[in-house]
């Protein structure tokens, strides 16, 4: 018998043959509320996708950088097949210099060799450079999770306890699954105008400027109205 150490050796120069799930991410809209849609492509047999039914879940874990964040009201009008999880409070009025990363569980079914899934992601205020006039946010690929028994082909040795579903009320053992991403990229990133810091004094001035004449037409409008109502009162 062989020795166990030779064994080993043995075992890592055979490839494992296993498959990759191929994904496509993009993002859509333009400005500073984006869709970012990431399409799932199995390469699955015929009778396999035949026995797909609503039980064979799917789940993506996406890690949002602090520069965007997703509202979570918005979250509830998406399709029923999809539901989501934040793992914490989103303030959507903070930028992002005082914002925290986001961890997201994205849940969906499979019912046939491919899952598109799109989620509305909005940009933060960024604090204003000298540097460049805009800021680059890279968005990490998610990882891919799974419960369906017909993706055995797709596991690693990788598994984790996570939520079953989006109400957070049990944890399940969920498989990652190995994935092929387009074009080989480990993110995706979108730019995103910022102020430049030595226009600050001038904004401020101007936004000054602009607030008080606003209040000085608004409070003479408010006199003139008044005076012609007195007026009106003395004719009668």
């Amino acid at each position: 018998m062989l020795p166990f150490y030779i064994m080993l050796f043995l075992q890592l120069l055979i490839p494992v043959k296993s498959k990759s799930v191929e994904i496509t991410r993009t993002l859509k809209q333009e400005g500073f509320h984006r869709d970012l849609e990431t399409v799932l492509s199995f390469k699955l047999e015929k009778e396999i996708v035949e026995k797909l039914t609503w039980s064979c879940q799917l789940l993506l874990v996406e890690n949002l950088p602090s520069g965007v964040y997703v509202d979570v009201d918005q979250l509830s009008s998406l399709p029923d097949n999809i539901q989501v999880l934040v793992d914490s409070d989103v303030d959507i009025e903070a930028p992002e210099y005082a914002s925290p990363p986001l961890l997201v569980y994205i849940f969906t079914n499979l019912t046939s060799d491919r899952s598109s899934i799109t989620l509305p992601v909005h940009v933060r205020y960024h604090r204003p450079s000298n540097v460049s006039e805009y800021a680059q946010i890279l968005i990490e690929n998610p990882k891919i999770y799974s419960t369906c028994l017909h993706l055995s082909d797709y596991e690693n040795t990788e598994g984790i306890g996570a939520p079953c579903d989006n109400q957070n009320s049990s944890q399940c053992l969920w498989n990652r699954l190995q994935v092929l991403y387009n074009e080989g990229k480990s993110a995706i990133s979108l730019q995103v105008p910022i102020g430049v810091e030595q226009h600050s004094l001038f904004v401020g001035a101007t936004t000054l400027l602009v607030t008080m004449t606003g209040c000085v037409i608004l409070v003479w409008k408010i006199v003139k109205k008044s005076v012609d109502l007195q007026m009106r009162k003395k004719q009668l």
